[in-house]
This record gives structure tokens, C-alpha cells and sequence, in this order.
């Protein structure tokens, strides 16, 4: 690619999966610290606590260990509504989700170039497989 002749079979790695998971682990933390995500935390923990759970946040919910059994046990169901509750009433994956796309987008500027060259090679990727494609 970028002018380069390459052998039919040889590839070049495109390097799209760096970018998208350390951006991903950096939008997730920006999320977690921002203001708006840490208030409706703090309601939906309030709701849990409330229907008797003691959570601060949804993943300790998710990850909590005793829900590691390969079937749901009545325990995990029980929680599990609660926790959809709580998620509605404190307008948790509407105000998480905002913010997460704020920062998607924010991101997306300071990185255009990078995003940009990402694409060429994408498309330029595409090209190559469809000429070769074509000739077989």
C-alpha cells in the first residue's frame, strides 16, 4: 500500500485495533470521572441500597463474583431487575451514554489525522483485495 508492491498473499497489518482499544480504556475512564456519570452513580446506588443491595457502581454489580454460575441463580435474576430499575429511575444509560459520545466526539477531533490515515489504508486495503479478487 501507499505506492508499495506487495506479493498476492503478503499483508499489511492495519493497526486500527491499538487505536480503537486505548481509546476505548480512555473514553471509559474520562466517562467514569466526569461530573454527570458520577451523580447518576450515586442515584442509582441509592435505589440499590434501597432494594437492599449495597453496589457503588453497576459493574461491581455485573462482576460480582457469587454471579459466576453458569445458570442464573433466583438471587442473580432478583438483582438483576432491581438493577434495571435503578438504571431507569436514576437515568443512568441515557446520561453515561451523552457523555460517552461527547468524549467520542471530542476524541475523533484531536485525532482526525490519525483517523484519517486509518481510513486510507482501509480503503487502499479494499482496493488491493478487489483487483486481486477479480483476477482469480
Amino acid at each position: 500500500m501507499n505506492g508499495e508492491r506487495r506479493p498476492v498473499g503478503e499483508r499489511r497489518h492495519l493497526d486500527t485495533g491499538s487505536i480503537q482499544s486505548a481509546e476505548a480504556v480512555r473514553r471509559s475512564a474520562d466517562s467514569l470521572e466526569d461530573r454527570r456519570v458520577k451523580e447518576v452513580f450515586a442515584d442509582w446506588s441509592s435505589c440499590m441500597k434501597s432494594k437492599g443491595y449495597s453496589y457503588t457502581d453497576p459493574m461491581k454489580a455485573n462482576d460480582d463474583p457469587k454471579f459466576s454460575a453458569r445458570n442464573a441463580t433466583v438471587a442473580e435474576i432478583e438483582t438483576a431487575k432491581a438493577d434495571v430499575t435503578c438504571k431507569s429511575t436514576a437515568n443512568l444509560i441515557k446520561t453515561w451514554n451523552s457523555v460517552d459520545v461527547e468524549i467520542q466526539k471530542r476524541l475523533m477531533q484531536e485525532h482526525s489525522e490519525e483517523l484519517a490515515q486509518v481510513k486510507q489504508d482501509k480503503d487502499s486495503a479494499l482496493r488491493i483485495a478487489g483487483s486481486v479478487s477479480s483476477r482469480h
